[in-house]
């Protein structure tokens, strides 16, 4: 990823401050992003508010749970003064609930965050 980052602003001259980087929460990534010099925006694909619920939307999430996004994120912010951007898809009847909005408040004001909802397009494959 790093090589086409620097492609796009060292090469083509597209500003860095005009990328977004999204990820579904791999930490080390994220990690090392704010090592970068680029002054990037970041959008962590967030889609659920607790553990629980983000593993069964996201995999991935038993491997890097919400506390190790929540603090890479905070990483980055603090290198990079720039504000993180929480994706989130609503799922209807799963991660549309007022619960799930009162835990996802306090993780977007500790990270000062920007919440971008996403309404789900559905597939032929998605449930009725």
């Amino acid at each position: 990823m790093r090589e086409s980052l620097r492609r796009i602003i060292e090469v083509r001259g597209l500003g860095a401050r005009s990328v977004t980087v999204s990820t579904v929460r791999v930490v080390p990534g994220m990690l090392a992003l704010a090592e970068e010099p680029w002054q990037l925006t970041l959008a962590v694909s967030l889609h659920a508010a607790d553990d629980e619920l983000r593993s069964s939307l996201v995999p991935l999430n038993k491997r890097y749970p919400i506390a190790a996004v929540e603090a890479a994120a905070a990483n980055y912010f603090s290198a990079k003064g720039r504000r993180v951007s929480l994706e989130w898809t609503l799922i209807d009847g799963v991660n549309d609930t007022l619960d799930q909005a009162r835990k996802l408040a306090p993780i977007a004001e500790r990270l000062q965050s920007h919440v971008n909802v996403i309404a789900l397009n559905p597939t032929p494959l998605s449930p009725d």
